[in-house]
């Protein structure tokens, strides 16, 4: 990400003589951002009469995760129990560089296509219950973690200067493609639990979860973790108001 912020300030630096509009600087709010509880805003330079740098900062604020996406209820025959009660979202943030090219050829006015790389950065939280079999005491585990995700994607828009300072910008379609890694962890006393037990009931109730890769579970007297990633398909769309200068 560092050589992608490099690039992008060198770029702008070195083709900002050719900008042919006084008002090269336009500075947006997107408003699509807000059903999503995402404050999105984004600041975009004029290069020239057809293309433009990009940068998209994203802070999403915490929220409850829907049930769907966590839930875990199992019970084996020997009496192994495990049970995700709650998982929660606490935040995060978005960064994205982008570039883009106008076919009307004036200036960040019209029709366009762009290619953006996207990294996300959020913050987790779960509690989970885990018993080794029938004999065993129920044990919580106060999972903490992050999930980061890197994504590379193509865009097409179209941004409309209204008067003299304001732009409309719409996001009509961004496709995008990468990939996703949870890693979490939780501490306590754990010199007693079956630690074999443990990493077998957890990879047994990932194990069937479509897309799924590469999960591994871990424990220690003091700590229990679990990594995996999955693949992330998906899209983007935004309607932005900004402001020129």
């Amino acid at each position: 990400m560092k050589k992608s912020f490099l690039f992008l300030l060198g770029l702008i630096a070195f083709t900002t003589i050719n900008a042919q509009d006084d008002k090269a600087n336009t500075v947006k709010f997107n408003f699509f951002g807000l059903g999503m509880r995402t404050l999105s805003f984004q600041y975009e330079r004029t290069l020239n009469e057809n293309s433009s740098a990009l940068l998209h900062l994203g802070y999403t604020l915490p929220r409850s995760m829907p049930g769907s996406l966590f839930q875990i209820d199992t019970i084996a025959t020997n009496g192994s129990y495990n049970q995700v009660q709650s998982a929660k979202f606490k935040g995060g943030i978005q960064i994205t560089p982008e570039y883009r090219y106008y076919f009307k050829g004036e200036g960040n006015d019209g029709f366009y296509l762009g290619a953006y790389l996207r990294y996300s950065r959020y913050s987790l939280e779960a509690t989970a219950l885990h018993r080794d079999d029938n004999l065993s005491p129920l044990k919580y585990y106060d999972f903490k973690g992050a999930w980061t995700s890197t994504n590379v994607g193509i865009i097409m828009g179209n941004q409309w200067h209204i008067g003299e300072s304001f732009t409309i910008d719409w996001w009509i379609l961004g496709l995008q493609y990468g990939a996703n890694k949870i890693s979490m962890s939780a501490s306590g006393d754990f010199s007693t639990t079956d630690k074999n037990q443990y990493i077998a009931d957890a990879t047994a109730n990932f194990q069937d979860v479509p897309l799924v890769k590469g999960f591994t579970a871990g424990m220690t007297n003091t700590e229990a973790s679990l990594k995996f990633g999955f693949p992330s398909p998906g899209f983007r769309s935004g309607l932005c108001l900004g402001f020129r200068f």
